[in-house]
């Protein structure tokens, strides 16, 4: 579809994104990533992406982050990824404080490094994401980040099994087998306490 024959409203909103709206901006990047009005286009979307991202929309940068995270429509490259997740979750976006975990655990685009994927993974946990909740409560499992901890693993999986995540309750169950009742009981009171801060 050529540019003289887009709708009236898209082409307004494309005149607001030539002018630096980065709402616009957004927007026009939205709807070539899902091909909504226009074909679909991500090369054309990640351009605008990039723009509001620059501006600071939060959802530009972890879009963004995906894109590079997984090669749509820009080169695969996990540095560039790990930049604009990083800016979102730096704004508390929970999918971003995750994603941040995840390419610090896997040391894609910086050094490998478990204590910071620990941190990450935590901030997102306690935002209530799930996927979050379940790798925390891997880390705190295997001692990854800091020392083995089965009574936070224990805890986290229970919240992460409590919103419905399927591979929580085999690994939960896994721990409680090496746990002494008294361990047990700590973790479900761990569980209460996390619940009462976070409002999980």
């Amino acid at each position: 579809m050529s540019q003289d024959r887009l709708p009236e409203e898209i082409t307004q909103l494309r005149r607001d994104a030539e002018r630096g709206n980065a709402e616009a901006q957004f927007g026009l990047g939205k709807l070539y990533y899902c091909g909504v009005r226009v074909p679909c286009d991500y090369q054309e979307a990640a351009k605008w992406y990039r723009l509001a991202a620059e501006q600071g929309n939060v959802e530009a940068q972890r879009i963004l982050g995906w894109m590079y995270f997984s090669g749509d429509g820009v080169s695969r490259v996990y540095h560039e990824s790990l930049k604009w997740y990083r800016l979102a979750a730096e704004q508390s976006d929970v999918e971003a404080e995750r994603m941040v975990g995840v390419l610090y655990f896997l040391g894609n685009g910086t050094p490998k490094d478990e204590q910071e994927s620990l941190k990450w993974f935590r901030l997102a946990a306690e935002q209530g994401n799930v996927e979050a909740q379940y790798r925390l409560g891997c880390m705190y499992k295997e001692g990854k980040g800091g020392k083995e901890d089965y009574v936070s693993g224990y805890a986290w999986l229970s919240i992460a099994e409590r919103k419905g995540h399927e591979d929580a309750p085999s690994l939960r169950k896994e721990i409680e087998l090496e746990m002494t009742s008294r361990q047990v009981d700590k973790a479900q009171e761990r569980v209460s306490e996390i619940s009462r801060l976070t409002g999980l």
